[in-house]
């Protein structure tokens, strides 16, 4: 069977099974790679934003506003 992501199980907080991984690809690869090359200063936090955020941008408002009606009109 394949392997999970390291990525995925980054984000899940799995950095041994993540590191491991890493270190087979790059076995097979022949890479070398730094000792402590994952941690949890490499995750970047996510940036949380309000769905308020689209009605400030005008493009995007229009956009919104047009699927809105179609949707309403479909119904």
């Amino acid at each position: 069977m394949l392997p999970e992501s390291p990525r995925w199980l980054i984000s899940k907080g799995r950095y041994k099974e993540a590191e491991t991984i890493i270190r087979k690809i790059a076995k097979v690869n022949k890479v070398k790679i730094p000792e402590n090359i994952v941690g949890e200063d490499s995750v970047e936090k996510p940036i949380k934003v309000s769905v308020l955020k689209m009605f400030t941008i005008p493009k995007l408002l229009m956009r919104t506003l047009i699927i809105y009606f179609n949707w309403y009109v479909y119904m």
